[in-house]
This record gives C-alpha cells, structure tokens and sequence, in this order.
C-alpha cells in the first residue's frame, strides 16, 4: 500500500502535464513548474505527515496540484521514469526491465514517440533537469567538467537527446 500512494503524485503529475501541453496554444501560456520525483513517500505535512513540517512543498501544493489518488505502472524506478517521461506503458517501449538500455543492448523510442521534455520544448518553453548538488545553492556549484553532476536522474532505459533539456538548470531562461 505504501508503494502504491509513493507513486500516486508523481504519476498523477503526468496527467496534469497533459492537460497543460494541450492548453499550450492557448493566448496566455501557463507558469509551469513539472517536478518529478521517483521512490517518494507522501511524508509532506500537505498530505497529514504531523512529524515533519514541509512549508514550501506545502506552499506548492496549495497554490498548485495536490493529487491523492495516482498510479504507477512500476514499482521501479528507472522504468517507472521511462513511462513518465513518454506517457507509455513500458512494455510498448521495451522500457520494462530495471536499467534495461545499457551496454550493447540499446533501445530506441518508437516512431513518433517524443520525451515529454521535448513536448514542452516544441510548445515554447525552457527544459531543464537538474539533481546532485552537494549545496542547496546551486550557484555556488563551479561549471567544471564535472558540472554533468548537477543533471538529474536520465536513466530512461532508452536512448535520449540531450537537447531535450535546455540546461541543468534555470539560470540560463531568457525573461519571458
């Protein structure tokens, strides 16, 4: 049971981001923050957790979308990432098996098929993924070679563009 409400917000999300790409050609474009997280526990005090006080998750949840009922369709994380990130079962991408794209063995996305990032990219706006830092101040982080560390979970179980995020961060958005 636990395992099952750990995904319901993160899966719920994907629906959400959905409904926001498709209002995409609207006049004004909506604000959107997608946040994903795998292996979560709904330990926030927006859902009732009493031991812990989470104000800015709390602060997003009230002025956002709070959802209490989301499935995942693996109890895994980096095969749970692969349907999040293209809104398919794994088993039609040959996503299905923990860390499966590795090595020799490489899977491609089927025809047609786009990471949502991409969906977000092509309706206006600014990607980016970032995880890893070692300070909560991810300015202070030096753009070294190693700066590949502040990206965010990739293990998708298929190959992927980098261009699909626009950087590991939002500090390179222009205004607007």
């Amino acid at each position: 049971m636990r395992l099952f409400f750990r995904f319901q917000f993160a899966f719920c999300s994907f629906f959400l981001l959905l409904l926001i790409l498709s209002r995409a050609h609207a006049v004004e474009r909506l604000n959107v923050v997608w946040i994903v997280v795998d292996d979560m526990s709904p330990n926030f005090s927006c859902y009732g957790e009493t031991a812990i006080q989470t104000p800015h998750v709390d602060r997003l949840a009230a002025e956002g979308v709070r959802f209490t009922r989301a499935y995942a369709t693996s109890p895994v994380c980096s095969t749970f990432r692969s349907a999040l990130i293209t809104g398919m079962y794994q088993t039609a991408t040959g996503t299905h098996h923990h860390r499966s794209g590795r090595g020799s063995h490489r899977i491609s996305l089927p025809a047609g098929v786009k990471p949502v990032p991409q969906l977000f990219q092509e309706a206006g706006y600014y990607t980016c993924i970032g995880s890893g830092l070692l300070d909560l101040d991810y300015r202070s982080q030096p753009l070294t070679d190693r700066s590949r560390e502040r990206m965010g979970k990739t293990d998708y179980n298929f190959d992927w563009k980098r261009s699909i995020y626009d950087g590991n961060d939002w500090s390179g958005r222009r205004s607007g």
